[in-house]
């Protein structure tokens, strides 16, 4: 996909080498645009981020208790805020924070699992650096 268009560039006499993209989260995107760009500063989308994030609890059967002001959805709502600090503590935030006062309920360590496994972790899919939008100038969640 990325390669096409740099060759459409190349064409018409044009260089095309972006220093950051902005980009859904989807794998597949990603690996396309390193393949092309290797030392590409790639950031995701904080609307997209969240739409995954609420497409998972809604998989868990979390919507009601995400919507009530009682310990599991205030623990999701929490759990948002994770994009909003700077991208070296949010797995530290995660671990001393998040998962301290996580309610005992399965469905919250499903989210907890989820969330570690795609976004929190360093070695995560989707790495904090890409989303924690602390360091971004627009926080905007349509900055994508």
């Amino acid at each position: 996909m990325f390669k096409s268009i740099v060759d459409a560039c190349k064409e018409e006499g044009f260089t095309l080498q972006p220093t950051s993209l902005n980009l859904d989260f989807e794998s597949a995107v990603h690996d396309a645009a390193r393949e092309v760009w290797p030392t590409i500063n790639i950031k995701g989308c904080l609307f997209h981020l969240g739409q995954n994030w609420w497409t998972q609890i809604k998989k868990l059967g979390l919507t009601e208790q995400y919507k009530k002001e009682e310990d599991i959805g205030k623990w999701l709502q929490h759990a948002f805020g994770l994009s909003y600090i700077p991208p070296h503590e949010v797995e530290d935030a995660f671990a001393f924070d998040l998962m301290h006062k996580m309610p005992g309920d399965e469905r919250c360590q499903q989210f907890a699992d989820y969330l570690l496994h795609n976004y929190v972790r360093t070695t995560s899919r989707f790495q904090p650096e890409i989303w924690a939008c602390f360091t971004k100038d627009n926080r905007t969640t349509n900055a994508c």
